[in-house]
């Protein structure tokens, strides 16, 4: 068995909190639940194992065995060479691609939207509050079971679910491509209600529309919604 070492705790620790971003403090405390080190021990750690800290060269110059990132907004990160570039002796000494490292970032806010929905609760279209979704962006999923019914974005989670899809209903066209859908299948708008009120509904929020939007075309092809087929 494996001595666990400070080191090996603090690795542990980064990748448990979900690779970070992590405030210090957070990450310490982690760290300090996992074994017996000292306050001194575990914050020598979390300086000597920093990749972008050049003081940390000087005392700990093992640079194997450096695997976090100092961001500029004072919390850690696992360090990833094509995310972050190169580093030598604390200092940068190649830069990606602002558009790959741009990708980087949406690949890992996507990926933390997709736990939020794995881990969220269903509730009812009925239960979509405006205090709480009111001009708040972000994707939505329509499920029956384990059956996923329809998959879909917008930057006012609110309106687009309450007033374009469950509101608009009656129209000769409703505002919303699931409502027309449905009302090609259904005989009434009230039996469309009754259908929607029934379904489960995951909403995951978002910061922005555009994140939204590539959150719900990665969910569709993911997923492949009942209703979201040509």
């Amino acid at each position: 068995m494996r001595k666990n070492t400070c080191w090996r705790a603090l690795k542990e620790a980064i990748r448990e909190l979900g690779n970070g971003p992590i405030e210090a403090e957070k990450l310490f405390d982690k760290v300090k639940s996992k074994g017996p080190w000292t306050d001194d021990t575990v914050w020598q750690h979390l300086m000597s194992c920093v990749v972008n800290l050049p003081p940390a060269y000087r005392h700990w110059s093992d640079s194997r065995r450096k695997f976090l990132i100092l961001r500029e907004d004072g919390k850690y990160e696992l360090y990833n060479r094509e995310k972050h570039g190169l580093y030598k002796d604390g200092k940068r000494v190649s830069y990606i691609s602002p558009i790959l490292k741009e990708y980087n970032e949406l690949v890992d806010k996507v990926k933390k939207y997709i736990l939020t929905f794995l881990h969220a609760k269903p509730i009812k279209i009925t239960e979509v509050k405006r205090s709480e979704y009111h001009r708040r962006p972000g994707a939505y999923v329509f499920q029956k079971g384990d059956e996923i019914i329809y998959v879909g974005s917008t930057n006012d989670i609110y309106r687009r679910l309450r007033h374009d899809l469950l509101g608009g209903l009656g129209q000769e066209r409703p505002p919303h491509m699931f409502g027309i859908r449905l009302k090609n299948e259904f005989e009434n708008a009230e039996e469309i209600r009754r259908y929607l009120k029934e379904l489960d509904l995951k909403i995951i929020e978002t910061e922005t529309q555009n994140e939204a939007k590539v959150l719900e075309q990665i969910l569709i092809y993911i997923l492949k919604p009942k209703y979201n087929r040509s």
